[in-house]
């Protein structure tokens, strides 16, 4: 293969987006290869069909989308060695969020039963959910021009009689709850949680919104007949995971109550199941940013305790002599040592915080200027004003005045 590194590179994007890719030979038998689930789930007498019996025609320089009646999506193509013939597939994902009722009302009029319609939910939740489909098409389209030379044809296939690669005449059987299948959809969304937690405790929210942006309400456990319930559960549940994901990164437990105390008021607060999506992503982006701006896991403890001093009263004394006087050190040595963990003296770390909490004071609050100056922590108005625009660029009221336009 000539394009061999380029091929590397095109499957790790997808690996990224959680898309399941292979290679098959046009004459291999295509239901063993499809899916670690789905195959387990149907089963019908022309399961050894191979994959050109579905699609005789395949045409060269040519990229297939592939949608069926399952509301699963599918892209292939035909790689452009002469011999060994090659099909490349990723998939299946979903191009839109699916809710268990929609899964329901679809297998009554493919005549599937209750219990097997619950084993296709199982499945369900375990697929991607690929609601930007232009994204993924702007790495495969990159791809196809590299290997078909620059040009090459985009075709839609829409299967109306049957599933993808699945016989027409299908009949769908239920398993048992305790079998791989079962166990391989939990341990991925275990693997899931687990990826999302190492993100969050780095504060690496590209990644986590990467992540979630892949996320289906699927993955909610139905515990309860409330969908509404089942999804706060699931969301109380996150919060707790990702509090602990944000602790591991170093925020200490102080700034993570509060946080975490205010998720789960608007946990119970959630009227619709649509909420929940957004919702888990306003949840990840907080702990993502606490973990990058409150983390001390790498300070001594000598410095993480005045570094929570500090963030706890702004509006105290935090003068040099106190806190060294705090940990029974001397002045000088903790002035080394707070300068080479933070990077910034004691004064310009202090004055930073506070300038930093009279931004967050005049954006979310009507307290007057000199109010506000008491509460950073700074008596003299004037300075107040000075040091804010060293810092900012802008007095207090026009910071204020011009918040909409930032």
């Amino acid at each position: 293969m000539e394009y061999e590194r380029e091929f590397s590179f095109f499957c790790k994007i997808l690996d990224e987006c959680n898309l399941r890719h292979f290679l098959i030979s046009p004459d291999e038998i295509i239901i063993s290869r499809l899916d670690k689930g789905l195959g387990k789930i149907i089963s019908g007498n022309d399961t050894k069909k191979t994959f050109r019996d579905f699609f005789p025609e395949i045409n060269k320089n040519t990229v297939y989308r592939v949608c069926d009646l399952f509301m699963f999506t599918y892209v292939f193509f035909l790689l452009p060695e002469e011999e060994n013939e090659k099909i490349f597939i990723t998939g299946p994902y979903l191009n839109t969020d699916v809710t268990v009722e929609m899964i329901n009302s679809q297998a009554k009029i493919m005549h599937i039963s209750e219990n097997t319609a619950k084993e296709l939910v199982l499945f369900y939740s375990s697929l991607p959910v690929i609601k930007e489909e232009h994204l993924l098409f702007a790495s495969i389209n990159t791809f196809s021009k590299l290997v078909f030379g620059g040009e090459f044809e985009s075709k839609d296939i829409i299967l109306e009689k049957s599933a993808a690669f699945i016989p027409g005449s299908i009949e769908i059987k239920p398993i048992a709850e305790e079998t791989p299948f079962g166990f391989s959809v939990f341990e991925e969304r275990y693997r899931f949680e687990n990826e999302l937690i190492e993100a969050v405790a780095k504060g690496n929210s590209r990644k986590a919104e990467l992540m979630m942006s892949r996320f289906s309400v699927l993955a909610f456990e139905s515990r309860t007949a409330d969908s509404l319930r089942n999804i706060k559960n699931y969301c109380i549940i996150m919060n707790t995971l990702l509090r602990k994901a944000a602790e591991k990164g170093g925020v200490h437990p102080f700034y993570l109550n509060k946080v975490s105390t205010e998720f789960a008021i608007k946990t119970e607060n959630m009227e619709t199941v649509n909420d929940s999506v957004e919702f888990m992503l306003t949840v990840m982006r907080t702990y993502c940013s606490l973990v990058r701006n409150h983390s001390v896991k790498s300070y001594s403890p000598v410095v993480q305790k005045a570094v929570l001093r500090i963030e706890n009263d702004l509006s105290g004394d935090l003068g040099l002599k106190t806190l060294a006087g705090a940990e029974n050190v001397s002045p000088g040595y903790f002035s080394s040592l707070f300068k080479k963990e933070t990077g910034h003296s004691l004064t310009e770390y202090v004055l930073n915080k506070r300038v930093e909490y009279a931004k967050h004071l005049l954006r979310t609050t009507n307290l007057q200027i000199g109010t506000i100056a008491l509460n950073c922590g700074i008596l003299d108005f004037h300075y107040f004003c000075r040091i804010f625009k060293r810092a900012t660029g802008k007095t207090p009221t026009e910071y204020r005045n011009n918040i909409s336009y930032e």
